[in-house]
């Protein structure tokens, strides 16, 4: 089996990206209208590939749920979580940096003292299918 989950993404963070993507033209303008040619041409530049970057970040983020583990990919970055190593699975709205664009995510700890955040949709009904998953391999005690 495998079932793969896009990350969610919040409103709050697109209106951020483009709030800080307005702001990075407008010091482009500025710049160029005093006379600071090189910068404002550096800053314009920098817009697609920040937005490409971001696009390509956004529709790589997934979760992929397997018979024996769970897999987390988010651009570059594949980390690997087999379900005997997981030890609590539970509802966060943790700050920390995380494969994840919205802050309704889980926290799934690990045996090993390490935790990830991940932000599927429908959070619950995500955390009801991967506990049964984790029971197929490790029945409870």
């Amino acid at each position: 089996m495998k079932k793969i989950y896009k990350s969610q993404i919040d409103e709050w963070l697109i209106g951020l990206i483009i709030f800080f993507f307005a702001l990075e033209v407008y010091t482009s303008y500025s710049a160029f209208e005093e006379g600071a040619l090189q910068l404002a041409y550096i800053l314009l530049a920098a817009v697609p590939v920040e937005l490409v970057l971001i696009v390509c970040a956004f529709k790589s983020c997934k979760y992929i749920l397997f018979d024996d583990r769970l897999e987390v990919a988010c651009l570059f970055i594949k980390q690997i979580f087999p379900y005997s190593k997981i030890t609590k699975i539970q509802a966060s709205q943790n700050f920390l940096s995380a494969p994840a664009f919205s802050l309704k995510r889980i926290r799934i700890d690990l045996d090993d003292g390490r935790f990830t955040l991940i932000s599927p949709p429908n959070r619950e009904n995500f955390i009801a299918e991967l506990q049964d998953l984790i029971n197929k391999v490790r029945p409870a005690k």
